[in-house]
């Protein structure tokens, strides 16, 4: 064989193998939950690298003011400019609330993530709250429970649980109890 057809045999045989790499990688992502709530907003992770972004890291702060490192989790999305200072919109609807099971936004100004419920069973929208907030901050629970994070939920989704200011993350102390 020549040079020429060498190559191209070569060529051939590496797209397969990375087409069939690719579609391993999506196929296994796929068959873990299809109705979970997306752990990364990093594509790369989908391919197993961490990818450019994960270079840029955030300060926040917990609620006695001890500061914690995070990825940046603010990077991608567009500050709502506001009296109080930025909020950004890290998770859920804009404009219909169908097909999510929670909110989430961020206060810049007092470091506070809120999550709001959306669906029920408010426990199980809770759980996705949290593990999505764990997933883009890469703490742990312990950690967690240390900022200052408001789980709330509205009175169309339950009006029995809306009188409550902080229903908290499950694992903390103080959480509500939710079904």
């Amino acid at each position: 064989m020549t040079k020429q057809k060498i190559t191209i045999v070569l060529a051939v045989v590496l797209v397969l193998v990375s087409i069939g790499i690719l579609t391993f990688v999506i196929l296994r992502n796929l068959s873990q939950d299809p109705g979970s709530v997306p752990q990364s907003e990093n594509p790369f992770s989908l391919l197993g690298g961490e990818g450019p972004s994960s270079q840029k890291t955030l300060q926040i702060y917990t609620r006695s003011g001890e500061p914690v490192t995070t990825p940046d989790f603010i990077a991608s999305h567009e500050p709502l400019e506001t009296p109080g200072g930025k909020f950004y919109n890290l998770y859920g609807p804009e404009y219909s609330t169908e097909g999510f099971t929670f909110s989430l936004q961020y206060s810049e100004a007092d470091s506070q993530f809120l999550i709001n419920l959306l669906t029920e069973p408010i426990g199980n929208a809770r759980k996705d709250g949290e593990n999505y907030l764990r997933a883009i901050l890469n703490v742990t629970s312990e950690q967690l429970c240390e900022l200052n994070t408001v789980v709330s939920v509205n009175p169309d989704v339950s009006e029995v649980y809306s009188m409550y200011e902080n229903l908290g993350l499950s694992f903390c102390p103080n959480a509500v109890l939710l079904p």
